[in-house]
């Protein structure tokens, strides 16, 4: 009779684990983890992008995703927020961020976000007092013994006395919130008033190759003096080179790998590149 005791409470605890252990994960997942907006409409970055959201494990309840920021002066967030429910949690949908044109040349921003999701979940109701709760019969533990091995009254502590509710017995409180973040980086361009309010296209102009990857990059199509300037999507300037049509190569031999922005300029118009180092 113990034996069968025994086993039939590892079977039990083994689902409750199983349970609990499948619900504290929701699966959330982004379409990207950076986004990059640019303050007025320019050759290389929209003013506006769209984040794709998704859960990719069955929640129990309706989730919501919200996002959590300081600044919110650089761009706009819609909608506020997202619910997936059990039948739509793996069907992606968007968050919009649309920067804002503040007519400030306040340089480059980069705002860290935390995208969270919330579920309430699985705790809450009544248990059937069939394993922690409610009174013991004697035959094990607890009651009043036959004096054989386990006499005397018996402490409760195994399957008699009353239950606390923390398995599957009693009220349970319904406040198990599980909750699961992660960091998405929003960079909003805003290098100087060059860039951003007089831009004019220079439709000869090329810059190659692209990705670079012998630390120099060519600029075709020059028919008279410029300026080329290198930045990050900080807005950090790594370098300033005059070019012409003999001299047309910008060296970036001692600026980091990843992804660039080339400025060719003069006073009165520019072109602006996205350039990847490797």
């Amino acid at each position: 009779m113990k034996n069968i005791y025994f086993v039939i409470c590892i079977a039990f605890y083994s689902l409750c684990w199983s349970q609990d252990d499948a619900s504290t994960s929701l699966g959330l997942q982004l379409s990207a983890n950076t986004i990059t907006i640019g303050e007025n409409a320019q050759s290389t970055f929209n003013t506006s992008e769209n984040l794709g959201v998704v859960l990719t494990i069955a929640p129990q309840n309706n989730t919501t995703v919200k996002l959590s920021y300081d600044d919110s002066t650089e761009f706009t967030v819609v909608p506020d927020s997202i619910v997936f429910t059990p039948s739509n949690y793996n069907v992606e949908q968007n968050f919009t961020f649309k920067a804002v044109n503040d007519g400030i040349v306040d340089g480059s921003q980069t705002i860290s976000i935390d995208v969270t999701a919330s579920s309430f979940t699985h705790d809450s109701g009544s248990g059937d007092g069939d394993h922690d709760s409610g009174n013991g019969d004697g035959s094990h533990d607890s009651g009043n013994g036959d004096g054989s091995h386990d006499s005397g009254n018996g402490d409760g502590s195994h399957d008699s006395g009353n239950g606390d509710g923390s398995h599957d017995s009693g009220n349970g409180d319904g406040t198990t919130d599980i909750e699961e973040s992660l960091t998405l980086t929003v960079t909003v361009l805003d290098f100087d008033n060059t860039l951003n309010l007089s831009e004019i296209s220079l439709d000869k102009i090329t810059a190659y190759p692209n990705p670079v990857q012998n630390n120099n990059i060519n600029i075709s199509g020059l028919t008279s003096d410029y300026t080329a300037t290198v930045y990050d999507l900080t807005g950090k300037t790594y370098s300033v080179t005059k070019i012409s049509p003999n001299n047309n190569t910008v060296e970036i031999r001692d600026i980091p790998t990843g992804l660039l922005i080339l400025k060719i300029h003069d006073q009165n118009k520019s072109k602006i590149f996205s350039i990847i180092k490797k």
